[in-house]
């Protein structure tokens, strides 16, 4: 077992829109992690909608407010889901989420999947950009005891597919039973993510990662 999970400090739950989780505040790397609220959670409609996120993204269609206002009520009662958003310098800059894949409450499930967007144009192609996903996979592998993360890139999405294998995910692109001519599956390891992350973290750790 890695060290690396004492990195993760925990106290007391602040203000979420999941309270059958109490979500903390997540921090390392330079950013926060802050649970998804009322007073943010607009952020991610915003967000969502932008042309150039949506189009990665399985549905790509246009939320409409209601729509965004229902699956934010519903998040109340979600224990499979957490979703965040993303502040740098204490600026809201993207968004990022965990959700299990067999509809497990997250803290007994082994397989998750996480999804990313920067909202932020200035920190979508910056080294800024993996802290999010660095604080996040610690916090799956370290403290939810995950031991596999999986997802879907869109196949004309290099920027993200580099992205993710920088992180140590493989890209499943010969297998027609999980890759499909739009999406190319990808798969993550403690091993793996242990294997790539020195270098990230060595450029953008800012002290001991904590929650509060």
């Amino acid at each position: 077992m890695s060290n690396n999970k004492a990195n993760l400090v925990f106290a007391d739950p602040q203000k979420s829109a999941q309270p059958a989780t109490l979500l903390p505040n997540i921090s390392g790397y330079s950013v926060t992690l802050e649970p998804i609220n009322a007073d943010n959670q607009a952020l991610l409609y915003v967000w969502r909608n932008q042309a150039n996120i949506r189009q990665y993204m399985v549905n790509q269609q246009i939320i409409s407010k209601a729509e965004h206002n229902a699956w934010f009520a519903a998040l109340a009662d979600k224990t499979d889901q957490q979703y965040f958003v993303i502040y740098y310098k204490n600026q809201a800059i993207g968004a990022i989420n965990i959700k299990c894949h067999e509809g497990l409450p997250l803290k007994t499930s082994r397989h998750a999947e996480i999804g990313l967007y920067i909202g932020a144009d200035e920190y979508r192609n910056n080294i800024v950009a993996f802290a999010p996903s660095l604080v996040i996979t610690d916090y799956a592998f370290y403290h939810l005891g995950i031991k596999k993360l999986s997802s879907k890139v869109k196949a004309d999405n290099s920027a993200a597919l580099k992205y993710n294998q920088q992180l140590g995910y493989l890209l499943d692109i010969d297998n027609p039973a999980k890759s499909h001519a739009e999406f190319i599956a990808i798969t993550l390891t403690l091993d793996g993510y242990e294997q790539h992350n020195q270098t990230l973290k060595r450029f953008l750790a800012r002290g001991t990662p904590r929650v509060n």
